[in-house]
């Protein structure tokens, strides 16, 4: 994991979702994913499974840290000339 998660996350306590991306897996919390994001709270919601693995094809590994590290941050650093 190439991202600077917030000490309860790196640690991974109670993570209870998996995402992958390229040949990246980043264990998150279903409350955090599903309280920022109405498509990780709808997919999470018709999950049947109680540790999910959702595979995200067509986001750059990048961007999808940057996405988790504002999620469980708050605060996100944007780069000049960054896609974003």
């Amino acid at each position: 994991m190439g991202i600077f998660y917030p000490t309860f996350s790196l640690q991974q306590v109670y993570t209870d979702v998996t995402l992958s991306c390229g040949d990246q897996f980043y264990p998150a919390h279903r409350l955090v994913l599903s309280s920022c994001s109405t498509f990780f709270a709808k997919t999470l919601e018709v999950s049947g499974c109680k540790a999910p693995t959702i595979l995200l094809h067509g986001i750059d590994q990048s961007t999808l840290e940057q996405l988790l590290m504002f999620m469980y941050d708050g605060q996100e650093l944007v780069i000049k000339g960054s896609r974003f």
